[in-house]
């Protein structure tokens, strides 16, 4: 594997949700963007890192071989928002949900020979004003750190 630190991961995976149709990325993810830029944003999706550990760590009383660097697991948190028209509730809701799936099909198909990528879970929610999706996905990414 080659080296691949955690931020280029995030930023391939954001990398990949601007180039699907109609989605964007926003400089800040979906809980922290203000109420009048959540009102007003169509489709947009932010992914980030929340945790890495160590995949394989040498056994006890042996070094780590500083030439193959190391395997780390990244957990990737993806929010995205989709906005939902009260004229055609049910089929933005529709919409919102084939968006999901659109989505998570374009963050798994970043998996390369350098990162291996996997679902842990996809949960979404219709906001208490029923003017938007609110959704989390969350993806495991195996990738290589140079420890050199």
């Amino acid at each position: 594997m080659a080296d691949l630190t955690v931020a280029a991961v995030v930023a391939r995976e954001n990398a990949a949700i601007a180039a699907l149709s109609g989605w964007s990325v926003p400089p800040l993810p979906v809980s922290l963007m203000p109420d009048n830029t959540r009102q007003t944003a169509h489709r947009v999706a932010h992914c980030m890192a929340v945790r890495s550990d160590v995949e394989n760590e040498p056994t006890s009383g042996r070094r780590q071989n500083v030439a193959t660097g190391a395997r780390v697991r990244s957990r990737l948190v993806i929010e995205w928002l989709w906005r939902v028209r009260t004229d055609a509730y049910a089929s933005d809701i529709a919409a919102a949900y084939d968006g999901e799936a659109a989505l998570i099909k374009a963050l798994l198909g970043v998996s390369l020979v350098d990162l291996h990528l996997s679902l842990v879970s996809a949960s979404r929610e219709v906001a208490a004003d029923r003017t938007r999706v609110l959704g989390v996905i969350e993806i495991d990414a195996i990738h290589s750190i140079a420890l050199a």
